[in-house]
């Protein structure tokens, strides 16, 4: 029944021939049914094929069995709609009324695949009305994110400062306080950001790591935030350990990078775009610490971090 519905319409008469009879069959109904699944055996690569460049037009036929069921005097009813050369809809059943005439029995038939060309083009009609808001939709919004045209926000470190930092037996331990500018650059939208996550890394090994509080920017806003790391007795490589020990000792100074991602979304008037995850990088941030100290502060002016979405 399931491939008679769906992708056979080739088997379709006879299994509804045979289901007027499944309460009670007998053996020449199941012959019947042998006979089908044999065909379907050997006919296993048979199918319906939808080509995309195929044409458009529906394409409809019906017929009629006048009087196919003579013990209830009622005709059977058969008909196939094509579109592009397949067919898309097809229907064998027994007619629910008497027809007094093989022209009435026609006439039944002729109606009722009228009404299911109807409900074919309606569905069409659907199809169609939702591919073109859907492009309508897509277009206005794409031209929306022209207008408006968001730019990517700037980040800047305007110090970075490092107290009790202690470094022996390839522990470290420190506190790092960080003071960061986040800019807005534009104009018509506004910016949330939240589950921003930072940390303070020596080349490529994180010393230590935090969140900062969630905050809002207004259109050409800028804002300031202030991000404290701790470390206390956290284990270093050998590699990094002895890097800001030879940096310590020859230069007076050991260079850290700051590292933040943060989930922010753009909003323009009613217009909001899906969040998106914003990356930020602070590096080369030289600390003076000589060796014989164990606080220092950033070296030479505000540092701009790189940004990319």
């Amino acid at each position: 029944m399931y491939l008679a519905n769906t992708t056979r319409p080739d088997i379709t008469f006879s299994v509804n021939l045979l289901a007027r009879y499944s309460s009670a069959p007998t053996r020449r109904h199941w012959n019947g049914i042998k006979h089908i699944l044999r065909y379907l055996k050997g006919t296993i690569d048979m199918g319906l094929f939808y080509s995309k460049d195929c044409s458009s037009n529906l394409v409809g036929y019906t017929d009629v069995g006048y009087l196919s069921d003579p013990h209830k005097a009622r005709s059977q009813t058969g008909y196939v709609f094509i579109c592009g050369g397949t067919a898309i809809s097809w229907r064998s059943t027994k007619q629910s009324i008497v027809a007094t005439s093989s022209n009435h029995a026609e006439i039944i038939a002729i109606h009722e695949a009228s009404r299911e060309c109807q409900r074919n083009i309606f569905l069409r009609r659907v199809i169609a009305i939702l591919i073109a808001s859907t492009i309508i939709t897509g277009t206005i919004l794409f031209v929306i994110w022209l207008v408006i045209l968001p730019r990517i926000p700037e980040f800047q470190v305007d110090s970075l400062s490092v107290s009790n930092l202690n470094l022996s037996n390839s522990l470290i331990t420190a506190n790092w306080d960080l003071h960061f500018t986040a800019r807005n650059p534009n104009k018509k939208i506004t910016l949330y950001y939240d589950e921003i996550a930072a940390a303070i890394f020596f080349e490529s090994l994180s010393m230590a790591d935090t969140t900062v509080p969630p905050f809002f920017m207004d259109k050409g806003n800028e804002t300031g935030r202030k991000v404290s790391f701790v470390a206390s007795g956290a284990y270093v490589e050998k590699w990094a350990f002895e890097g800001m020990g030879k940096e310590r000792d020859e230069k007076g100074i050991i260079r850290f990078n700051v590292r933040m991602v943060a989930r922010v979304s753009f909003k323009a008037g009613a217009w909001r775009a899906r969040r998106r995850y914003l990356r930020v990088y602070c590096g080369d941030l030289s600390v003076g610490v000589s060796l014989n100290k164990s606080s220092g502060n950033l070296l030479g002016a505000e540092r701009q971090c790189r940004v990319g979405l």
